[in-house]
Formats: C-alpha cells, sequence, structure tokens
C-alpha cells in the first residue's frame, strides 16, 4: 500500500471510530438483565452447590441486574421422570431460589422441565399436571407464552418445545401461539424496542458443532430438537418489525452471537455447565449479563460464577 492511500484509509478509519464514539456515548442504559440458563438441578451436591452460587452470583453484580430470566431447563429432568421425582426437583429449584435470590425472576419452559411427555410407565395424560400446565403452575407464570414490558422494551416469551410427529421433541411454536405472536407484533408500537426470548435457539451456528463429529460427507446438521425448525417463518416475520432487536436462548449449553437480518441471537451457555461435569464443548458453566439500552442495543457479557 503506498503511502497517500494508508493516509486516506486511515483518514476514513478515524471518521468512522469517531462518529461509532459518538453513537455509542449518545445511547443511555435503560436496565440490565442476567440470563441465568439450563440449571438443571438435582438432588446432587454439584448442581445444588452450583444453583445457590449462580443466583447469590447475579444479585451481587454492580449495577445489579433489574430481573432476571431463567432460560428454561431449571431441573434436570422431568421428561422421562416420575411425578415423585419432578415433584422433588421442583420443589429443590424453589428452596434454592428462594434462599438465593432477591430479584425477580421472569420463566421461560425448557424442554426438560415438560413432565411425563416420555415417561413410558403409566398413562399420565389423566393428571392435570401432565405436560407444561405443572411449570406454568409450579413458577406462576401467566401462561406458557406471555409478554412483559420494561423501560421501552417489549420481552416476547416463547414456548419454543413442541411434540415431534415422528417422536421426541423439536424446536418450534405451535399455530395458536404463531397466532398470538403476529398480534402482539402487530400491535407492539414502532418506536418500542423487541426482544424475544425461546428456550430453544431459533438461529444457531452453534448447532452444527453440539457433536463430536461431522458427517463424512462434510454436511453440518442442525437436527429439530436443536434449533427452531420453523426459523425461516420466524425470520421472514421478524423481517417485517424492524423493532425486533434481539432474541435470546439458551439450549444448547454453548455461548453464541449471531447477527441476521438486523437481529441479533444470543445464545447464552448454561449455568450447569456440562450436566453439572465441568465445561461442555470448552463452554464452562457461567450465565449472562446484558445491558439494555433506549436506542435498542443491547451488550451482552459472561460471569463465571
Amino acid at each position: 500500500m503506498n503511502r497517500r492511500r494508508f493516509l486516506k484509509n486511515s483518514a476514513i478509519a478515524g471518521t468512522m471510530i469517531g462518529v461509532e464514539s459518538k453513537a455509542a456515548s449518545a445511547r443511555k442504559k435503560a436496565f440490565r438483565v442476567a440470563y441465568l440458563s439450563d440449571v438443571h438441578v438435582s438432588p446432587i451436591r454439584e448442581a445444588e452447590a452450583g444453583m445457590a452460587r449462580a443466583y447469590q452470583s447475579a444479585n451481587m453484580l454492580s449495577p445489579r441486574p433489574d430481573f432476571i430470566i431463567n432460560g428454561g431447563d431449571a431441573i434436570l429432568d422431568a421428561l422421562e421422570n416420575t411425578k415423585q421425582g419432578t415433584s422433588q426437583q421442583f420443589n429443590l429449584f424453589s428452596k434454592l431460589l428462594k434462599e438465593n435470590n432477591r430479584l425477580e425472576v421472569k420463566h421461560l419452559i425448557g424442554n426438560h422441565d415438560i413432565w411425563g411427555w416420555f415417561n413410558k410407565t403409566a398413562d399420565l395424560k389423566g393428571d392435570n399436571l401432565y405436560g407444561k400446565q405443572w411449570v406454568v403452575e409450579e413458577f406462576r407464570m401467566p401462561k406458557r407464552y406471555y409478554t412483559f414490558t420494561k423501560k421501552g422494551w417489549k420481552f416476547i416469551m416463547l414456548d419454543s418445545t413442541q411434540l415431534y410427529p415422528q417422536g421426541g421433541f423439536m424446536g418450534q411454536i405451535d399455530p395458536e401461539q404463531l397466532e398470538w405472536l403476529k398480534a402482539e407484533l402487530d400491535n407492539t408500537p414502532a418506536q418500542q424496542h423487541i426482544c424475544v426470548s425461546s428456550h430453544i435457539p431459533i438461529l444457531s451456528a452453534a448447532a452444527s458443532l453440539f457433536f463430536d463429529k461431522m458427517p463424512e460427507n462434510g454436511d453440518l446438521l442442525q437436527p429439530h430438537y436443536l434449533i427452531h425448525t420453523d426459523a425461516h417463518a420466524l425470520v421472514n416475520l421478524f423481517r417485517n418489525y424492524p423493532n425486533v432487536k434481539v432474541c435470546l436462548s439458551g439450549h444448547l449449553h454453548m455461548q453464541e452471537a449471531l447477527t441476521y437480518q438486523g437481529v441479533t441471537h444470543y445464545n447464552n451457555g448454561a449455568v450447569s455447565g456440562n450436566w453439572w461435569k465441568g465445561p461442555f464443548r470448552d463452554f464452562e458453566p457461567a450465565y449472562a449479563i446484558l445491558d439494555f439500552y433506549d436506542n435498542g442495543t443491547v451488550d451482552r457479557a459472561f460471569v463465571k460464577y
């Protein structure tokens, strides 16, 4: 590169940095959120002590979070568990939350929070707690999907786990929820920023690296139980609403930031790491801190509690 071109490029870069710095300094922090996902608590020493430490840590942050989002999979597993085993886990989560947390908590439903779907020992469908009803009641959620607002932002909390027709579960929102989501987006003022939260990520590159190996043909796999199968529909929907700024998720136990079509997708790791056996894919047990700003931007950092 010759000297004249170097000086010209340096001047352009300096101007751009100046513009970005001015824009950054002009924004005002609205509030802070701690995102604690995939705690997977159970009656084992590591899980109990780990959940307690994580919530204590979030409560001692400075500045303090305005609220916490439980990103789902609060307990180890209810899908295949008995009623007694599931009750023991939910009771433990509530006990540890009461003892170690003073902040408001907003809850998402994770796949492991759903009771009885895969329990083949008895027909549980007649029980009024079967499926998602138990977790909705346990966490006093207004509904399995819902919204709330905070200082110029609307949070849309999705129920992202549905039964897969061929068995198991998949990432998706059901038709009823999709119609509700469209109405919520339509009824949100254009100047109000939107954060969409779901346990299972809507978009992810990390999902392709969840397993140890790639297929021999080199194809990257995006299994139906790791990301949303309706990702195309949701991305196309969000394109019509520029005030959708960020999507938050957990589920993969991996940390990721992906920006697509003007929306930033933050996958926020796992409090439990590798299900309380150390790091998962080199991601240590951690939770996310998200600072929301009045101009629609969000900054994220992680706390290895």
